[in-house]
């Protein structure tokens, strides 16, 4: 036994698992679920046919039950069967996903279900049940295949009803705590909507029950059923597309709300029938744009420079301006605009046809939601609009992007700034309360007709936001804004944790990881290792970046601590080395002294390792404490990204990216893989709330920032403007130590365990070395 090993707590983990021998089995570095769907041809990573990159959010979600025991179910096998025009209800092909699921859940039962036979797929721990979507008692079947399911995957026909069908009916056989995900929800085969009951699109239906509150009766969900299954439904998020950035619901994930949990999806209202609204006299009114839903491009004129861009003429955004404002002291509409630009360019007459489509089109696009708004609608409300877009695009917008389909919609060019809207609609309504953003027409105009009215500026860039734009980031801080908007919590606390997440810690991690790829690129390292447990969410981010911003480098997420670092053990060294390869590498942190860093690679004798820190705390009396522990000597050179002698609040940004384990003691080995022993800590109530909400925020807002748009503008951005805009977000940690109020006390708590079990393990340390 070394003499790390005897000063080592007492672990849960068996003593079978506690290996120390001098020539440990070496673990092999597992693949990513995405390098799995790579290799065995599944469209769910990012190479495959449509690469979806599905696998980047399955990795974050699905990591920590790698290894369990657990059971998933996926509906549908394979590409290409009857939901095509060309496919076939009888083929024998092999299922991608399956072979996939299997490699990486190492004990896993994979349960299939699809309407063609894929009964010749023999695995111990794989078995099928063949069937049909629509069938109720094929659904029954599916149901008793296993006692309950921990994962549902709807990868099948991509039909609504089908979607629907299968949630309804496979929902009570999904555990407590359990993922039902539906795939693909942008394209439904034409082959069988045709065919099959009629039903909203999934991705309406579950946006409207869930993100907006609106229920309604379909033909398979009764409001009721809907209002009962949100009652069920703790964590509700739609992914837009990861590898392209197009911004159209692709991935629904439900978990099921675990047994005795608090309910904290709050009833929606009650539906009217259209009989009441029509006598109902008093309502609610609302502004459209900038208050319901906003714009990607945030100005509104940016709709026609993208449109100039598309046409390829030079000076059309310049003369679209102009000609709206010569008409702006009458009611107009999109046409006559286009009318008037008929006069001024005829000879362009036919391209301006194409034109005012074409702007129609691009606005739609550019348009999302505010569910911090859309939320205090109710069913009878109005919005009220004053746009020259046709009123039949307008009450599109409404239904389609904000997902009204109980408001009225009243759209005019000048009704709010003239009051002539107000007149027309008191003839019908008393409205009690009008909501808007902008400060003449949306407050001073209703105001002189007795009218109540909040002005709202969500839409507006945040200081932080238009700060980084101002530097040269507009992409970044679009995806900022679009983040923060489209993410929306009741609560104060938890609405904090998301502003965190989404203005502050995604973008710096974000921004952080390209210059520690290109700082890996430049030093001819090959390999990153991403200490947990604060690198867990910034490894994801790395190993989504690497291939572009550095090819060649792989990242690790690598088990460890201050306490495995500083006293390593026998089989820990292994673990390392092992990762390592030998090869020149990255360790990183977040924030700290980096004695820990330094002291494992002397310890380890890792000539070809550099520590790598965000922040350095200068703290010299905390570093002199370390030392008195177990000293170094200093001969692993520390690379930081920020300035040290910066007083940052280095406690908030621990807090701001948890993992999903506790604080790692040491690493066994077991069967030739690695195997982290954890500390005993049970984590409160309130770090699983914080840590649920930080991860949803962190999951659901990714794909704003992983887009083209945006990391074409981080591979362009000097190195100094990346450094400067880093600073800038690192420094508004400070912002949200209120919403931590409960989470510090015990995280200094475990931080005082870790302290005493170092000072511990170092006074038995010296003793032995001398």
């Amino acid at each position: 036994m070394s003499p790390r090993d005897a000063m080592l707590p007492r672990f849960s983990a068996p003593a079978a698992d506690r290996r120390h021998d001098n020539s440990p089995p070496q673990p092999s570095r597992r693949l990513t679920l995405t390098e799995l769907a790579n290799r065995y041809g599944s469209d769910k990573g990012d190479e495959i046919r449509d690469r979806h990159g599905y696998t980047y959010v399955y990795d974050l979600i699905f990591g920590p039950s790698r290894d369990k025991p657990i059971v998933l179910l996926e509906i549908g096998l394979a590409i290409g069967g009857p939901e095509t025009s060309a496919g076939r209800l009888e083929r024998r092909v092999d299922s991608p996903s399956v072979a996939m699921w299997l490699e990486y859940f190492t004990e896993a039962q994979i349960v299939g279900f699809d309407i063609s036979d894929f009964s010749h797929i023999r695995h111990e721990r794989f078995s099928f049940v063949r069937g049909d979507a629509g069938d109720r008692d094929h659904l029954h079947r599916l149901s008793e295949a296993a006692p309950a399911f921990d994962i549902i995957i709807d990868d099948g026909s991509h039909a609504s009803y089908h979607q629907q069908h299968c949630l309804k009916h496979l929902w009570p056989s999904l555990k407590s705590g359990g993922l039902y995900i539906i795939e693909d929800l942008h394209w439904q085969s034409p082959v069988y909507e045709a065919a099959l009951p009629d039903v909203p699109r999934s991705a309406d239906l579950f946006e409207s029950a869930f993100r907006h509150e609106r229920l309604f009766d379909s033909a398979l969900f009764s409001s009721e059923e809907l209002a009962r299954l949100r009652t069920e439904v703790e964590t509700f998020s739609i992914f837009r597309d990861v590898v392209a950035g197009v911004s159209v619901p692709k991935l629904l994930v439900l978990r099921k709300r675990g047994e005795g949990g608090a309910q904290s999806v709050r009833a929606s209202s009650p539906l009217t029938s259209g009989a009441e609204r029509s006598v109902r006299r008093e309502l609610r009114s609302f502004d459209l744009f900038d208050t319901l839903i906003a714009r990607r491009c945030v100005q509104p004129h940016a709709v026609f420079d993208l449109v100039e861009q598309r046409l390829g003429l030079t000076g059309f955004a310049a003369l679209r301006i102009a000609a709206e404002a010569g008409i702006a002291h009458r009611e107009y509409t999109l046409q006559d605009i286009y009318d008037a630009m008929a006069l001024r360019w005829p000879d362009l007459t036919d391209r301006l046809s194409e034109a005012r489509d074409l702007e129609i089109e691009t606005e739609i696009e550019n348009l999302f939601p505010i569910p911090e708004n859309i939320a205090k609608v109710s069913p009878g409300d109005i919005v009220v609009s004053d746009m020259y877009l046709p009123a039949d695009v307008v009450e599109v917008l409404v239904r389609s992007v904000a997902g009204l389909r109980d408001a009225g919609v009243y759209v005019s060019s000048h009704g709010k700034r003239r009051g002539t809207v107000w007149k027309a609609l008191e003839e019908q309504f008393r409205i009690t309360h009008h909501l808007g953003d902008n400060p003449d027409t949306d407050i001073v105009s209703p105001t002189k007709f007795g009218i109540p009215a909040t002005l709202t500026r969500v839409a507006e860039m945040t200081a932080m936001e238009a700060s980084v734009a101002g530097r040269g980031l507009p992409s970044l801080a679009r995806a900022m804004r679009e983040a923060r908007l489209r993410s929306w919590h009741g609560e104060h606390d938890a609405r904090q944790l998301q502003l965190l997440q989404v203005g502050v810690n995604l973008p710096m991690l974000l921004v952080a990881a390209v210059l520690v790829l290109r700082a890996a690129r430049e030093r001819d390292v090959s390999r990153i290792l991403a200490s947990g447990r604060d690198c867990y969410l910034w490894s994801h981010l790395l190993r989504f970046l690497q291939d572009e911003f550095a090819p060649g480098v792989q990242t690790e997420y690598f088990f460890t601590g201050r306490i495995p670092r500083s006293f390593p053990s026998v089989s820990y060294a292994g673990y390392v080395r092992h990762l390592l390869k030998g090869e020149k590498a990255f360790v990183l942190d977040i924030c700290g002294t980096g004695w820990s860093l330094q002291r494992m690679c002397e310890q380890l004798d890792l000539t070809n390792v550099q520590p790598v820190l965000i922040q350095m705390i200068g703290d010299q009396s905390l570093r002199r404490r370390y030392e008195g522990w177990g000293p170094t000597r200093c001969s692993a050179s520390l690379l930081t990204l920020l300035d040290s002698d910066r007083p940052f609040d280095n406690e908030i940004a621990e807090l701001a990216n948890p993992a999903p384990h506790p604080t790692v003691l040491d690493v066994a080995l077991k069967d030739g893989q690695a195997a982290p022993l954890f500390a005993d800590i049970q984590a409160s109530r309130e770090e699983l709330r914080t840590n649920k909400i930080q991860d949803e925020a962190f999951l659901s807002s990714s794909c704003f920032f992983l887009g083209r748009p945006v990391l074409d503008e981080l591979s362009r951005a000097p190195s100094d403007l990346l450094s400067a805009t880093l600073e800038a977000l690192y420094g508004s940690y400070d912002q949200f130590r209120d919403a931590f109020a409960g989470r510090i006390p015990e995280h200094r708590l475990q931080d005082a365990a870790v302290c005493r079990l170092l000072a511990e393990m170092g006074e038995k340390w010296r003793s032995r070395a001398a």
